[in-house]
């Protein structure tokens, strides 16, 4: 004679199992909420060169990377002006959204001859949505005349 089933015991385990699996998926589902910004958050662009214009007498550039942010980008690198004359060498940094700025524009000088270093982070972490592209214009700006001299606009988009 084979024992009966027991309908309750076997109706109890299922109540606890889906409620094991309802506080899996609702843990799961709170994790992926609050972790998903985060490993999302940072992608790098390779190094950057931009250059000042080649018919200035005293060329400059400045080069480094971007690491870009939900809605920011840090900017690191240097500005190097070619040799010691009588210009400087500033490199200017725009953040836009498509193609509207966003935030002011940063700028970094190096003169007579010494290179100079430089990391900020650029952008509004307030705007929705962040920026997704860095303009950077590098001039050689002579302050004894006031003329200044600009090598062509370079963007680089969030990847």
């Amino acid at each position: 004679m084979t024992p009966a089933f027991d309908h309750t015991r076997e109706t109890a385990l299922k109540l606890a199992r889906f409620r094991r699996r309802a506080a899996i998926g609702a843990a799961l589902a709170t994790m992926a909420t609050v972790l998903t910004p985060v490993a999302a958050q940072a992608s790098v662009t390779p190094r950057f060169d931009v250059y000042s214009p080649a018919g200035a007498n005293d060329e400059g550039w400045a080069y480094g990377s971007i690491t870009w942010s939900n809605r920011t980008a840090y900017i690191g690198g240097w500005v190097q002006p070619d040799w010691v004359g009588s210009s400087v060498v500033v490199a200017y940094f725009e953040a836009f959204t498509n193609d509207t700025r966003v935030g002011p524009t940063e700028h970094r000088t190096a003169e007579d001859g010494y290179s100079k270093n430089y990391g900020f982070t650029i952008g509004d972490p307030d705007k929705p949505g962040g920026i997704n592209n860095i303009r950077i214009t590098v001039c050689n700006e002579y302050p004894i005349t006031g003329q200044r001299y600009c090598g062509l606009r370079r963007r680089f988009d969030k990847p």
